[in-house]
């Protein structure tokens, strides 16, 4: 009877071992499996964060007028939004779209004449960890183009035209800019947006 007694606590003793084991076991996983999960958690949240905040903010736009009261070349003061990553200039691309014209325009460097489907860019003020092709903290540039032919009008943008214009990076947010030009143009310089 006392061995039947000695062979159960034993059994018993060995159930309850193997019970503190595989919750061991159990708990590490969950541990070592939290962990994981916290990590990627953390960089699939900086990814976010990085994708919603990147971009450009358009501080003003204005047009130069050809002699014939139409716009002829469009130039944007831009620069980075709050918090952004850099925007690499090669990698982003511009689309003005009116009642007449839609253009489609890639970067065009630095040192190149703007033209009807490359817009240029000439920075205003390099921030500190300024980078050339690429609009960095603290960096001012401006973004020309010329517009171009719409079918059977003269070149360029007309009065009383609606404008929408949108500056797409491959990473990040795009930025919309609308706006109507005047009723009248007649200066050579004429101020669109804000």
């Amino acid at each position: 009877m006392k061995g039947r007694k000695g062979m159960m606590g034993i059994g018993t003793l060995i159930i309850f071992i193997a019970i503190i084991l595989v919750a061991a076991v159990a708990s590490m996983v969950l541990i070592q499996t939290s962990g994981s999960l916290q990590q990627r958690s953390l960089k699939t949240g900086k990814q976010t964060e990085k994708a919603i905040s990147t971009g450009v903010t358009v501080t003003a736009i204005d047009a130069t007028n050809g002699n014939d009261s139409k716009l002829d070349v469009i130039e944007m003061t831009c620069r980075l939004r709050s918090g952004s990553s850099p925007v690499k200039l090669s990698n982003t691309l511009i689309t003005m779209d009116t009642q007449y014209v839609f253009q489609r325009l890639n970067y065009g460097g630095t040192d190149t004449q703007a033209n009807t489907t490359h817009y240029n860019v000439t920075y205003l003020q390099k921030g500190a960890a300024w980078l050339p092709g690429y609009i960095g903290d603290g960096d001012v540039v401006k973004i020309a183009w010329n517009i171009s032919k719409t079918g059977g009008q003269s070149e360029g943008l007309g009065e009383d035209e609606e404008v929408r214009i949108y500056i797409i990076p491959r990473r990040g947010q795009s930025t919309y800019i609308s706006f109507i030009t005047p009723e009248i143009i007649k200066k050579e310089r004429i101020v669109l947006y804000p």
